[in-house]
């Protein structure tokens, strides 16, 4: 009943807009596609064409959203249209399982709620506690500055950091494999201080037919 990680794909704005999109590597069929998006403005982030939205967070012009969708297999790209011109960001993940295709999402989630003061830590909040045991955790942090090298705690992979160009803001993703119930969370650690108003949110997704 193990979960892996397939591939993934990145992409930031090389300079402020509203037309956010990566491509992507066609994915298999079934397997779960997971989008991180980050933006520079307080507008709420849409979904993407068959995305699900799991969590978002909007704080101090430091905007992150996490959504999910099962794959058709003919997914090329992923794009959404943002409100306002902004600095943004997107890692989309996909994650694959031997037991059976993705089904309807099942998420534990946590997000700040408050704006976060300046610092080295970033952490992204608790999820309340899963009821099954096999999950994949998605933790991401976004905030104003460039890129740093980050250590993520509690046996969190590393995804990606990228930085749009122009008015840089930075996204950070991690994941982890649970097999195991309860919560989760995770600290991205950088080596220079931020500044205040970043923000995180973290996610756990349920595999598949643990609820047949």
């Amino acid at each position: 009943m193990a979960i892996t990680f397939a591939r993934g794909a990145n992409a930031s704005a090389a300079s402020t807009g509203t037309a956010v999109s990566v491509t992507l590597i066609t994915p298999t069929a079934g397997n779960l596609l997971v989008a991180v998006i980050s933006s520079s403005t307080n507008d709420s982030i849409p979904a993407p064409t068959g995305f699900t939205l799991i969590s978002t967070q909007t704080q101090d012009a430091t905007n992150v959203a996490i959504f999910s969708k099962k794959a058709t297999g003919s997914e090329t790209s992923v794009a959404v249209t943002l409100a306002a011109a902004g600095a943004w960001n997107i890692q989309v993940m996909e994650f694959t399982s031997s037991l059976d295709v993705w089904g309807p999402t099942e998420a534990n989630r946590a997000q700040r709620n408050v704006p976060q003061a300046a610092g080295t830590a970033l952490s992204t909040g608790t999820t309340t506690a899963t009821t099954f045991a096999n999950v994949v955790a998605v933790a991401a942090v976004t905030y104003s500055g460039a890129v740093q090298a980050p250590s993520w705690s509690n046996s969190f992979t590393s995804n990606a950091i990228i930085a749009s160009s122009t008015t840089v803001y930075t996204l950070a993703v991690a994941y982890k494999f649970v097999t195991t119930t309860g919560t989760q969370t995770t600290t991205c650690t950088v080596g220079t201080s931020v500044p205040s108003g970043w923000t995180g949110a973290i996610v756990c997704i349920e595999e598949p037919c643990q609820r047949s």
